[in-house]
């Protein structure tokens, strides 16, 4: 019921834009864009209520340099081919600075979009590699999937002495997980069998039955969090011993809510938090849960933090020139609720990543 309330809030906030636009001056107008509809919308509503919720704090403390923010939200159904269309609305509407995007499958049209200097975009959680090292109008808070590749394939290798490991990669995230695959297989020192699928229905007896015909001694699962449950409860039907991992795009409340017990003991690979900011990681938790009546998953985190980047840069600036903004950008250090914001000349941020378990509905960090 709460998200309901929520979307009719969102919907309320789009139709009165037009009212504030008009206005000039005023306010500081900035978008955000995810996939709040449709396949694997869940990250792409907790980005949007993150993002809702530090626009929300900031004017109630009074707002950009004494304006106040709006807002302009508008769903990309994590369809590549709906950027355009979303980037046009945003263009017509003069908004020059956007939050959002979740999935990496989005990368090859944001790379297009990001040509455009007349507009700087933040994204919390692409990390395809073909947005590595390009100068272009696309800064994203989270690092390329490559320190996740790696960290994750020597934890299963070395610690968990996982020698031989089943893959099953979602391709409707291609641009992520089969290039998460990819790499794993360059990478990791253990034999790999790989089973790409396209939905959750791919989660069929056949997909099962060879997962059974081919053992392995544990199972990577490159996949959102309602597919990661299933195939848990699968494994768990079918009295597969296998050791169960996965990534952050699993670490949503559904993993919990569709899981159950079967969940329990996966090991998921995730961005290190820095002890001094512990406090401020669980704070921002307690708001969020005050504020929305559910716990944040790891895209609120991700999320919050590229809108408070933007919102302090343009603080510093006192301007809304896009390049100026960008340049404070890249040059200066933030604080997370991570640990330390730091994005490099191409607009990349580089992170450490530790391993986290599931205990009890919650994400426990093992490192």
């Amino acid at each position: 019921m709460k998200k309901n309330i929520i979307g009719i809030i969102v919907i309320s906030t789009i139709i009165v834009i037009t009212f504030f636009v008009t206005k000039g001056e005023e306010t500081i107008l900035i978008g955000y864009s995810s996939g709040t509809t449709g396949m694997l919308s869940e990250f792409g509503v907790d980005g949007r209520n993150a993002f809702l919720l530090k626009v929300k704090e900031v004017n109630e403390n009074g707002g950009i340099n004494g304006k106040l923010i709006d807002t302009l939200i508008l769903d990309d159904k994590n369809d590549p081919n709906e950027i355009s269309v979303v980037h046009n609305k945003f263009k017509e509407k003069e908004v020059n600075f956007i939050v959002g995007h979740i999935i990496s499958a989005l990368d090859e049209a944001l790379l297009e979009e990001a040509k455009d200097k007349t507009k700087l975009i933040l994204s919390a959680s692409i990390s395809s590699a073909k947005m590595d090292g390009i100068d272009d109008q696309f800064i994203r808070l989270t690092s390329s999937y490559a320190g996740q590749v790696k960290h994750i394939s020597n934890y299963m290798y070395d610690i968990d002495n996982i020698k031989s490991l089943t893959v099953v990669y979602d391709l409707r995230n291609k641009a992520y997980t089969e290039g998460f695959y990819n790499m794993l297989r360059e990478v990791y020192d253990g034999e790999i069998i790989g089973y790409s699928i396209a939905d959750q229905e791919d989660l069929s007896e056949t997909v099962i039955d060879k997962i059974k015909d081919n053992p392995t001694e544990g199972i990577l699962m490159l996949t959102p969090a309602n597919v990661t449950a299933i195939l848990c409860q699968l494994i768990d039907i079918n009295e597969m011993k296998l050791a169960k991992y996965s990534v952050s795009w699993s670490m949503t409340n559904d993993l919990f809510e569709d899981g159950g017990k079967s969940v329990d003991g996966m090991k998921l690979v995730y961005v290190k938090p820095t002890d001094e900011y512990t406090d401020d990681y669980e704070d921002f938790r307690q708001r969020f849960i005050n504020e929305y009546d559910y716990e944040p998953s790891s895209i609120c985190f991700n999320t919050y933090e590229a809108t408070t980047v933007l919102i302090e840069a343009l603080i510093n600036t006192k301007s809304l020139d896009v390049g100026k903004i960008k340049n404070e950008i890249i040059g200066n250090t933030y604080k997370g609720l991570l640990g330390d914001i730091v994005v490099d000349n191409y607009g990349d941020r580089q992170q450490p990543f530790i391993m986290f378990e599931v205990k009890d509905g919650q994400f426990i960090p093992l490192e």
